[in-house]
């Protein structure tokens, strides 16, 4: 699947079902008017979740509260314990927000290239 240079940010989709796999087929077949094998399929149906997913926290992402103190301190202990800098919850909270406002967007691209390529392999 996907090949990012961020560190696996998103999140772990399961396999599709059998009646999930035979949707995206169809639904494929709907609205780009070719039929895709199944293991696209699975692929594509786990792309449009994951796609999902970056939308849904990129939304998230814009309300202020959505980073809690807890957060904070995870990410200061990270920075500590990788980077070896001792930064205050501010400045943690503050990075992880530039982390994730960078990640969204490139993410979101990623995947929409890898929809177009499993599309584009049928045409």
């Amino acid at each position: 699947m996907k090949k990012s240079n961020w560190t696996d940010l998103g999140p772990k989709i399961a396999d599709p079902t059998e009646k999930e796999i035979a949707k995206t087929i169809e639904k494929v077949k709907d609205n780009c008017d070719v039929v895709i094998q199944r293991d696209d399929a699975i692929n594509f149906y786990k792309l449009t979740e994951e796609l999902g997913w970056w939308k849904r926290v990129e939304k998230g992402s814009k309300d202020p509260r959505s980073f809690t103190d807890k957060m904070s301190k995870e990410v200061r202990e990270f920075i500590k314990n990788n980077y070896g800098d001792d930064v205050s919850l501010d400045e943690a909270a503050r990075q992880a927000k530039e982390t994730i406002a960078r990640a969204i967007p490139i993410e979101k691209e990623i995947i929409k290239k890898e929809i177009a390529a499993i599309i584009e392999k049928y045409r």
